[in-house]
C-alpha cells in the first residue's frame, strides 16, 4: 500500500487547512507547501490571552487540528513565568523546529523579555544565512549571531577527528560553549550544583575567574523533539545543561514533524528554503548527514563540499568510511557536481 504524504491546502478564505497527516514518523513525512502560500509581513501583535483564544478558535474552525491546538496550549502552560529582570534565551538554528520554538516563545513572552542566539558554525547552508534576517524581521525579535571558531577550523587544527553520536565535539564547541561564553560575558547568572560546600557555588567564567553577575540566569529554550531520534525520545521537558550551566526547556518536545509545519503554515510565517531539497537544517556538510544529503550539497553548493573535502584531508580518514572526496568524484563523473548551483532569486513563499 502506498504511503500517503502530509499535505496542506489553502481554502477559499485564504486559511490553512491540513487535508492529510499521512503516517506518523519522521521517515514517512514528505515536505509540501500549501498551494499559493505566502507569509504575512509580520507576526500578529496579540496578547498572550488573545493568542490562546485564537488557537482554540482555530481548532474549532478546522484551521488546525485539535491535537496540535492541545499541544500548543499545553506547551505554553509548561513554559515558566519569569522572575523580575529574568529573560528567556532561545537557541535558534534557523531550522523548522527552532522556528516553531520561537513562535511559541513569542506567543508566551513579550519581545523585551526574549533573547535569541544563533551560533554560526561557519558552514551553514547559504539558504540559512538568507533566511535569518527575513524571519527576524517577521517575528520582531533581534537574533544575535555568535561568532565561533567554525567547524572546519575545529576539525582541521584543534580536534582533527570525526564527531560521533556520543562524542559531538562539534556541537559542544561550535554551538553550546559560544552560548555559555556570551551569557557569561553579558553578566547572566549560572545554575551551578551545590556540591559539598556549605556556601552556594559562585558563577565563574570557563577560565575560573569569578563572573560579575548582573542579571538572573535566563530560561534557555531549544527545539529538540522526541520523534527526531531514539536518543532524544528520552529527553525531559526541562533539564540543567552541564555545558551552558542554565536550565533548558523544550517547548516542542512532543510535536511531530507534521505538527511543526502545520504550526508554521498556520502562523503564515516565512520558512528556510533549504527544506525544499534537504530534510535537516544543520551544518551544510554535517558529519551526521546521510550520503544523499552530501550529494545534494555537492549539486547545490559545490564550494561547500570542496571545504569538507579539504577538512577530510586534514583528518586523514574518509568520512563514514566513504569519503567526501569519493562523493565529489562520483558527482563530477556523472555531471551532477554543481548542476543546481545557478543564480536565482530566493522567494520566501
Amino acid at each position: 500500500m502506498k504511503q500517503s504524504m502530509a499535505m496542506f491546502e489553502i481554502n477559499e478564505n485564504n486559511e490553512l487547512v491540513m487535508s492529510c497527516k499521512g503516517p506518523v514518523g519522521e521517515s514517512h513525512f514528505q515536505f509540501s507547501v500549501p498551494v499559493g502560500y505566502t507569509p504575512t509581513d509580520h507576526m500578529p501583535n496579540l496578547t498572550f490571552e488573545q493568542w490562546k483564544l485564537k488557537i482554540r478558535n482555530a481548532a474549532f474552525a478546522g484551521e488546525i487540528s485539535a491535537e496540535l491546538a492541545s499541544k500548543i496550549l499545553a506547551s505554553l502552560d509548561r513554559l515558566p513565568d519569569l522572575e523580575p529582570g529574568q529573560k528567556v534565551c532561545a537557541s535558534f538554528s534557523n531550522g523548522k523546529d527552532s522556528e516553531a520554538m520561537m513562535l511559541l516563545t513569542a506567543i508566551k513572552y513579550p519581545p523585551d523579555r526574549i533573547m535569541a542566539l544563533f551560533a554560526d558554525t561557519k558552514d551553514e547552508w547559504p539558504e540559512t544565512y538568507d533566511f535569518q534576517p527575513v524571519f527576524e524581521s517577521w517575528i520582531g525579535i533581534p537574533i544575535t549571531t555568535l561568532e565561533t571558531e567554525g567547524i572546519h577550523e575545529l576539525l582541521r587544527h584543534r580536534m582533527p577527528f570525526w564527531p560521533m553520536m556520543k562524542r559531538r565535539h562539534c556541537t559542544k564547541n561550535c554551538k553550546m560553549i559560544p552560548q555559555r561564553d556570551y551569557l557569561d560575558q553579558q553578566g547572566y547568572d549560572q545554575i551551578r550544583l551545590q556540591g559539598r560546600a556549605k556556601n552556594p557555588p559562585k558563577a565563574k567564567f570557563r577560565s575560573g575567574e569569578l563572573l560579575d553577575v548582573k542579571y538572573p540566569a535566563p530560561v534557555m529554550l531549544c527545539g529538540e523533539r522526541w520523534s527526531e531520534s531514539a536518543n532524544r525520545s528520552q529527553l525531559p521537558h526541562d533539564s540543567r545543561d552541564d555545558v551552558i550551566l542554565r536550565y533548558t526547556h523544550r517547548p516542542v518536545l512532543e510535536f511531530r514533524i507534521e505538527e511543526i509545519w502545520e504550526l508554521i503554515f498556520w502562523m503564515r510565517a516565512p520558512y528556510n528554503q533549504v527544506y525544499h531539497f534537504v530534510r535537516r537544517c544543520a551544518c551544510a556538510g554535517c558529519p551526521f548527514a546521510s550520503e544523499k544529503e552530501i550529494e545534494t550539497l555537492g549539486e547545490h553548493h559545490p564550494d561547500k563540499l570542496d571545504e569538507w573535502c579539504e577538512t577530510e584531508r586534514y583528518i586523514n580518514h574518509p568520512w563514514k568510511g566513504i569519503g567526501f572526496s569519493t562523493i565529489r568524484a562520483r558527482l563530477i563523473r556523472s555531471g551532477r557536481y554543481g548542476r543546481m548551483a545557478v543564480s536565482k532569486e530566493r522567494k520566501y513563499a
